[in-house]
């Protein structure tokens, strides 16, 4: 409706009804993505913003204490989560362009994976609002959000960069430049990093905790394939970006760009390190990803850009629910299996 329609007074009411739908499918489901189940443990047993057995930033622990305090089942907690997320989210997505495309697309690439991911979700929405402010020039209110963003998840720091980021694009020449230079750095220094940290004190908690992203019972995460499938796809797309999305004035695109540039750049400089803290990290700024897919279909595509658009949004539609529930950790990532006591009726239903 909103590629063919074209009628801007459609957005409220489309924003409206991605933010409810976003929810819904959030909030009324228990198992979903790896761990809800810490995340159960902690709602149910937690009485005081003290209790932290699974080292949970404080402003969670707030949050889950302020929701038992009202009353609020685990149900309701999901669900006040969520609508903070996708709410700030929507938000996000009617400044940039098409609301509902873009919440397609979000849900398609990130949401349905990350659904369970409380803490850093409800940093990403907050971050994305600082993202947005800083690009306007209200910084202490980007700095503030930014601050909110922190007490959700502690690496939403690394949004404070936004405050650097260039609103002009980059000539391609630097761009390649600091490519050759970035790659070249990730590729030499990951070790001599990695000794330097724990030289630094840093070989205790800190570094352990980072450790355990990548290293489980002596050897590599599961997930370090996926990984350096996505520094594929992520050098692919920023080179296409760079070229595609580029505007020769001031510009939100041109800062959305140059975000995504630099989180490409953060993913290869931490790649050699602790690959899933490099996906962490970029996390923040990837999900502009989506908006720049837009960009580019609709300015290669020109007269064909609503076709592209749908065929686009068909294709990454189609894979991610197939990967989703036939894939990686098919039993957790269906939603709604609290109410499907089996997997086979879930995917049944679906």
């Amino acid at each position: 409706m909103e590629i063919y329609v074209d009628d801007p007074a459609l957005k409220p009411s489309l924003g409206l009804a991605c933010i409810v739908i976003l929810t819904l499918f959030s909030g009324l489901r228990w198992e979903t993505a790896n761990d809800w189940g810490n995340y159960l443990e902690f709602f149910r047993f937690t009485r005081s913003v003290d209790y932290n057995p699974f080292d949970f930033e404080v402003g969670f622990r707030a949050l889950v204490v302020a929701c038992r305090w009202v009353g609020l089942g685990y149900t309701g907690f999901l669900l006040v989560s969520a609508l903070i997320s996708n709410a700030a989210f929507v938000y996000i997505f009617a400044r940039l362009g098409p609301v509902a495309v873009l919440s397609v697309m979000y849900f398609c690439s990130y949401y349905l994976g990350y659904i369970g991911t409380q803490r850093q979700t409800l940093a990403g929405a907050f971050a994305g609002l600082a993202l947005l402010a800083f690009f306007d020039g209200k910084r202490v209110r980007a700095v503030a959000l930014v601050a909110v963003a922190s007490l959700f998840h502690s690496s939403a720091v690394v949004c404070l960069l936004g405050l650097v980021v260039p609103r002009r694009s980059l000539p391609l020449r630097v761009l390649a430049a600091a490519g050759v230079v970035i790659g070249g750095l990730a590729l030499a220094a990951g070790p001599i990093v990695s000794r330097l940290l724990e030289g630094a004190g840093l070989g205790g908690p800190v570094f352990g905790k980072l450790l355990s992203y990548v290293v489980k019972d002596g050897g590599l995460a599961p997930p370090i394939d996926n990984i350096f499938l996505g520094a594929i796809k992520r050098a692919m797309l920023g080179c296409l970006f760079a070229v595609a999305c580029r505007d020769r004035f001031a510009s939100l695109s041109n800062y959305i760009l140059n975000l995504y540039l630099l989180s490409v750049a953060l993913f290869f400089m931490f790649l050699a390190i602790i690959p899933l803290l490099a996906l962490r990290i970029g996390l923040y700024f990837t999900f502009f990803e989506n908006y720049l897919i837009y960009v580019t279909i609709v300015r290669l595509a020109q007269r064909y850009w609503r076709e592209a658009t749908t065929a686009s949004l068909v294709l990454l539609s189609s894979l991610r629910l197939y990967w989703s529930i036939t894939g990686y950790e098919s039993a957790l990532f269906v939603p709604y299996k609290s109410i499907f006591s089996y997997q086979d009726h879930s995917r049944f239903a679906y």
